[in-house]
């Protein structure tokens, strides 16, 4: 199927314009003190993606409690001195 006589549409993004105001928001929060800590958010969105990978395995439903009292070790083997 074709669309005869119009052009095809031109996809533009905002991610630029994102990106810049990401950064003017990231060193407005050091300046005024008022820093953006999301580390919970973080921690919830990964436990959250360990709990659909589990139930996803075994096949039922998994609880946030069986995640939180599971003693399995997630080590993706990443050297964070390399960080510094």
């Amino acid at each position: 199927m074709a669309a005869r006589g119009v052009l095809p549409a031109k996809f533009t993004s905002n991610l630029e314009e994102a990106d810049a105001e990401k950064k003017k928001a990231f060193i407005e929060s050091i300046t005024s003190g008022n820093f953006h800590n999301q580390a919970d958010k973080g921690a919830e969105s990964a436990i959250s993606c360990m709990m659909a990978r589990e139930a996803a395995y075994k096949r039922r439903e998994v609880s946030w409690d069986d995640i939180m009292k599971a003693k399995e070790v997630y080590d993706p083997k990443i050297d964070l001195n390399k960080l510094k």
